[in-house]
């Protein structure tokens, strides 16, 4: 098996094959961790394709500072800033007009969820990060280009207003 860095290597000289395994591989995180922040199907197709597409033109940019891993969340990261700085869209969570099922975990879900989409972007991005991507803080600081301790300082302001959100 190839490693990611292996992949945008040959993705880099334009290796479809090379650029399917790294879809295949990153696709569906890279998709949650957009819904997560989007809060819209839609969008996060949208934005899902862009990313694989800048992926595609910058492979060749990727220069093994940070882990392959953190380079293509970066890319991530900065095209979803793009696409709303664009677009200048509301985001909003899509719901169903009933919920199928009303026991207390969906409405949970659903309310944090709401919660999460009224954080500031920067708190938001560090949020899904860290909790929804498994990122540390070390890698999320690098994904979203300031310090650890930064990181340190959106989570605990995030958690804080999620806290009285939640209320």
């Amino acid at each position: 098996m190839r490693t990611d860095q292996e992949l945008l290597e040959e993705i880099s000289e334009k290796n479809e094959q090379a650029f399917d395994e790294l879809y295949s591989r990153y696709s569906k995180p890279i998709y949650g961790f957009v819904f997560n922040y989007t809060g819209n199907k839609e969008d996060a197709q949208e934005i899902t394709q862009a990313i694989f597409v800048k992926l595609w033109r910058k492979a060749g940019k990727f220069k093994g500072r940070s882990t392959a891993k953190t380079w293509i969340f970066r890319i991530a990261t900065n095209t979803i800033m793009d696409y709303f700085r664009i677009k200048k869209r509301v985001k909003k969570v899509e719901l169903p007009d009933q919920l199928e099922s009303t026991d207390s975990q969906t409405v949970e879900l659903v309310a944090l969820e709401e919660a999460i989409l009224k954080l500031s972007d920067r708190e938001r991005m560090a949020i899904l990060l860290v909790y929804g991507q498994a990122q540390s803080y070390k890698s999320t600081a690098k994904i979203m280009g300031c310090s650890s301790r930064a990181v340190e300082g959106l989570i605990r302001r995030a958690k804080s207003k999620l806290r009285e959100l939640l209320k």
